[in-house]
């Protein structure tokens, strides 16, 4: 998989794929960065059988429709917003129930960081070892904390 989708406000940048998550497969430049460091590395949304319908892109974010088909009916649409900002990002989902029947869907975030500066991304050889990164998993979230070897 190839990145395709490169988005930028201000000091906040992302680097895609083309269902507009950041996979650890993908280069190593992939991944949501903001005043030119890598915050996240890892950013995918699990929507279950959910399938991409269509997308659309521009600089400043994505709008994608997602879809569950049953019999050439739609059953469940799900849009998502990713918008950019100057110190970060929104991802919105709204669901909609297009089924008399009851709908469930079981979706699923996984994200991870690693604050690697952007030039290091590209090969710049990092002169001293880099401090450890804090996962915090909350109730309302993930928290990443991170100390770089400045301070």
């Amino acid at each position: 998989m190839t990145l395709t989708l490169t988005m930028k406000v201000g000091d906040c940048f992302a680097a895609l794929g083309p269902d507009g998550m950041a996979r650890a497969s993908l280069p190593r430049v992939a991944g949501l960065f903001l005043h030119d460091t890598r915050h996240l590395s890892d950013y995918a949304w699990d929507l279950g059988d959910l399938a991409l319908v269509h997308q659309e892109a521009s600089s400043q974010g994505l709008t994608q429709f997602w879809s569950r088909f049953s019999r050439h009916a739609q059953h469940l649409l799900l849009e998502r917003r990713l918008t950019f900002r100057e110190d970060g990002f929104e991802d919105r989902l709204v669901f909609r129930g297009e089924s008399v029947e009851p709908q469930e869907v079981r979706i699923g975030l996984r994200a991870d960081a690693d604050f690697v500066d952007s030039f290091e991304l590209r090969g710049r050889v990092r002169g001293i070892g880099r401090n450890p990164v804090a996962r915090e998993e909350r109730p309302d979230g993930l928290r990443f904390a991170y100390t770089a070897q400045d301070g």
